[in-house]
Parts: structure tokens; sequence; C-alpha cells
């Protein structure tokens, strides 16, 4: 089996196998190699993290989780507020309640359960749900760049 760019991860991993050593252009992808990559005008170099440092960017990305949706869930709240002094009616907040379940709940949920969770500790710190002191200095080292690009894109998109 001959490997090429298209060819599936699995193919290349049954050729690896059975060849018993990768070739040297796919050697880095599979073991996982810092490989230099730009995000806009920044050099984002992934490195791999140890377990604990991945515990601790889960940790990190589940309390930005809970803080976005803290916020998202105090502007449902304020129809709650509306709905129990008679200023919107029973509807319109069950039509609330239903948008809020169908929009920025379920797009925190796909978020967080599928982005990476050094992007998300990332995007955190640039969006200020987190503050660097929440991070440790190693990890806040390691993802100074991509918490520079996200910090640039969300000051981009807010003004």
């Amino acid at each position: 089996m001959q490997l090429t760019p298209n060819s599936s991860s699995q193919s290349i991993h049954g050729t690896v196998l059975a060849a018993g050593v990768a070739p040297q252009r796919w050697r880095s992808a599979l073991l996982g190699a810092a490989e230099p990559r730009s995000v806009g005008q920044h050099d984002v170099t992934r490195r791999e993290f140890t377990k604990s440092e991945k515990r601790k960017l889960r940790a990190l990305a589940e309390e930005a989780y809970a803080r976005e949706l803290d916020t998202a869930l105090q502007d449902l709240g304020s129809l709650f507020t509306d709905w129990r002094q008679k200023n919107i009616s029973g509807f319109q907040l069950a039509e609330a309640i239903h948008e809020f379940h169908r929009g920025i709940a379920r797009t925190l949920y796909s978020d967080y359960t599928r982005l990476d969770p050094g992007f998300l500790v990332a995007r955190a710190v640039g969006r200020r749900l987190l503050e660097e002191r929440e991070v440790p200095e190693p990890l806040l080292r390691a993802l100074a760049s991509l918490i520079a690009y996200c910090r640039e894109s969300y000051e981009d998109r807010d003004a």
C-alpha cells in the first residue's frame, strides 16, 4: 500500500505496523510532534502537554464553560423576572427558553465538548472569561500566541 496525503489515518496506521517503521514524512504526524502553524499573524507551535497539564486544561475549560453559560443564563433569568411581573406571557417565556436551548446552550455545549481544551482555555483568557493568574505559568507560556490571537480576534469582533 502506498501512502499519500489523502490516505486515511487507519491506512497509515496499518502500513506503519505492517512495515514496522513510519515513512519520514508521516513520522511527526504519527508521533504527535509539534508542528509550526500560523494563525493570523501568530506562529502557533503546538506542543504535547503532560497528563497533569491536560487535566488542568480540561478543568480550566470546564470553568470557562460554566462562566460562559452563567452569563448566557443571566439574560434568560431577566425574562423570568419579566414573566413574574406579568410583563411577558408564559408563552413568550417558553419560546425564549426554547430559543436559548436551541441557540446559545447548544452552541456552547458543542464548542466545549468538541474543541481542544488548550484552544478553549486560550479563547477564555482572550475573552477574559478566565484571568491569566488562574492559568499556571507553563500553560500560559505554551498558549501565549494563541491567547494573543484570540484577544485580537475578539477585540476586532467587538469593535
